[in-house]
């Protein structure tokens, strides 16, 4: 005799057909008439599916807008008209910030610019997550510099750069990595 909590179990644990039923057979069926296609053409159809990717990036691969894979480096094979995909480098790469004026906590303008180093580690993240990757650290640079400077004294921003600079450097740290993205270094 089943007891009411494990009925209502049951009931919760129930599995429904999902809508992406439907989805996974049109995938089926699309990568089936692909393969064909591959193969009726296939001296000619290697220009199409083979891709070069280099040591220094990493390619996302989208079959039908849904994340299938990243790769990299080297030859990569990829099915005509039903995947696609996104470069991505993975050298470090250097964003200069704007000269802004902003106050400091005793009300003195200062002109501030930085410079920030990040390398992409993940890039499903890096395009998934972010709309433009180097867009939003130049903004969230921007944004954290503004307060963590407008949170010191002149005195203190002359005086202590490199420790500005870390603690600048961590709080971009925290944020950037969800993105799929490490800051190295921030001057």
């Amino acid at each position: 005799m089943k007891t009411q909590h494990a009925v209502q179990y049951e009931k919760s644990n129930k599995v429904e057909p999902s809508p992406d039923a439907d989805i996974l057979v049109f995938e089926k069926v699309a990568v089936v008439l692909s393969w064909i296609c591959v193969v009726l053409f296939f001296p000619f159809s290697l220009c199409c599916c083979i891709f070069v990717v280099r040591e220094c990036q990493r390619i996302v691969v989208f079959r039908l807008g849904r994340v299938r894979s990243c790769s990299g480096p080297g030859l990569v094979f990829m099915l005509p008209c039903i995947d696609s995909f996104r470069t991505v480098d993975i050298r470090t790469d250097v964003i200069d910030s704007d000269p802004q004026d902003m106050l400091t906590k005793d009300s003195v303008t200062i002109t501030v610019n930085a410079a920030v180093f990040h390398h992409v580690f993940n890039p499903i993240d890096w395009f998934i997550k972010v709309d433009d990757g180097n867009d939003a650290i130049r903004r969230i640079c921007q944004v954290t510099l503004r307060s963590i400077v407008g949170s010191k004294n002149l005195h203190e921003v002359l005086t202590s750069r490199e420790q500005l600079s870390l603690e600048i450097q961590d709080a971009l740290a925290e944020l950037t990595t969800r993105w799929g993205a490490r800051v190295t270094r921030f001057w």
